[in-house]
């Protein structure tokens, strides 16, 4: 998944929003060039960060 414009974003965070659940919530996309947390806590980090990370779950 390539987040080209703040509408696919949008488009990718409400799914996630309407579970309501204490779990942690994350996106991994093709192009993210580092990690970063949306205002509503959900972790966006790139593909390659996320399998190279052996901890990646663990840091959200």
């Amino acid at each position: 998944m390539s987040m080209p414009d703040a509408q696919k974003r949008e488009q990718e965070q409400k799914s996630l929003l309407k579970i309501d659940d204490s779990f942690k919530k994350m996106i991994i996309a093709k192009d993210v060039p580092a990690p970063w947390y949306t205002e509503e806590g959900i972790l966006v980090t790139g593909l390659f960060d996320f399998l190279q990370d052996p901890d990646s779950l663990e840091s959200l």
